[in-house]
């Protein structure tokens, strides 16, 4: 019984072995480019590794162009990796299926589109206001108050607070600005204007 699981041992073992062979030893060409998002090429060479059954088979760099090329290999499905620089593109990884018809060698064409890193989302841009007025405390005190019943969804006694404020104060910038967005908001659009 154990003499017969040997020879099947040895036999699997084989074809593993020369199926990796074959896929090295072949005279098909794997070429291609490998490009960004936009279709253009990356600012510097790229290494790109050739992968088959899991198993590293070559790897080269890039040229100007965003090219690469395997010569040299036989039929099978074979996996392509572009390394990513960790800041603007990720590692990336694409399959290219050689499966040559007859004995003449044959050219195999397979490009790689590079994923941009995953950043977290940028903040949305506010305005910064570097502008300082000399504002009276009554006309600050009102305008605090707007701005608190405005985040409280109380609009309508907001820009009565707000029309205070500049009352109280008619220079009043971030007064004026605050009530033209709420009234943009209540899409009361000629008194956000006025």
């Amino acid at each position: 019984m154990r003499l017969a699981v040997l020879p099947a041992l040895v036999l699997v073992t084989l074809l593993l072995t020369s199926t990796a062979t074959l896929a090295q030893n072949g005279n098909n060409v794997l070429s291609g480019r490998v490009i960004t998002p936009a279709g253009t090429q990356p600012n510097a060479p790229v290494r790109v590794k050739l992968t088959f059954n899991g198993r590293p088979i070559h790897e080269t760099f890039t040229d100007l162009s965003g090219r690469f090329s395997f010569p040299g290999i036989g039929n099978g499905t074979y996996q392509l990796t572009a390394e990513g620089d960790g800041v603007n593109f990720e590692t990336t990884s694409v399959y290219a299926d050689v499966g040559a018809f007859g004995a003449a060698p044959q050219s195999f064409t397979q490009d790689i589109q590079l994923r941009p890193v995953a950043h977290k989302p940028a903040n949305q841009p506010d305005v910064v206001n570097a502008f300082t007025q000399n504002v009276p405390p009554a006309a600050k005190q009102s305008f605090d108050l707007a701005v608190q019943l405005a985040n409280q969804g109380k609009t309508d006694e907001a820009v009565e607070k707000m029309r205070d404020a500049i009352k109280i104060f008619p220079d009043y910038f971030a007064a004026h600005l605050q009530l033209g967005t709420t009234l943009l908001k209540l899409e009361q659009f000629n008194d956000a204007i006025a």
